[in-house]
């Protein structure tokens, strides 16, 4: 989940200190690949750029690289720039589906942290207020048909379909 990394530091092992601080994440809106992170309080300022394949380990209390080196500037690493430069975040942008209904906003991602791809996007405030119960709306990434950002449209057919079986199920029970 990106709300459990956001924020978290990044330590190198070489080094034995931490050496930024995750910011945003970078996600590429067409194939779903987490290229990497943006990161604040930097120790060397200009790098501020973790590409996701340098990333040694993930764990509950900070993100692991080899070396401070790791570290990119934007021009460094061409395709995470084209996406930078598209000025998509991902946190709060609009969610709706294919057919013009609202579902709210994304609170919060989950991606594969082997493979570096978004696997689910959380949503809340849509649908008023997911029918007042709150709860967020959580939708698998291969559901996504486009990402602008401006707003990410998913596919009508699955939200409506898993709101139909979920009003069925507790009837069934």
């Amino acid at each position: 989940m990106f709300s459990t990394v956001y924020n978290m530091p990044v330590n190198s092992l070489n080094e034995g200190m931490t050496v930024g601080v995750v910011e945003d994440i970078i996600i590429n809106p067409d194939t779903g690949q987490v290229l990497g992170f943006k990161l604040s309080e930097t120790s060397i300022r200009e790098r501020y750029i973790l590409v996701a394949s340098d990333i040694r380990e993930i764990n509950d209390l900070m993100l692991i690289i080899d070396d401070s080196q790791n570290l990119s500037t934007l021009d460094e690493v061409i395709k995470i720039a084209e996406v930078v430069g598209k000025k998509i975040k991902w946190m709060g942008i609009k969610v709706e589906t294919d057919l013009g209904r609202k579902l709210g906003k994304i609170e919060d991602l989950a991606f594969d942290t082997t493979n570096f791809y978004l696997t689910r996007i959380y949503t809340s405030g849509g649908l008023i207020k997911e029918a007042l119960s709150l709860e967020k709306t959580i939708i698998p990434a291969n559901k996504i048909i486009k990402v602008t950002k401006k707003v990410v449209i998913v596919e009508d057919s699955y939200v409506k379909n898993k709101k139909s079986s979920e009003a069925i199920a507790p009837e069934a029970a």
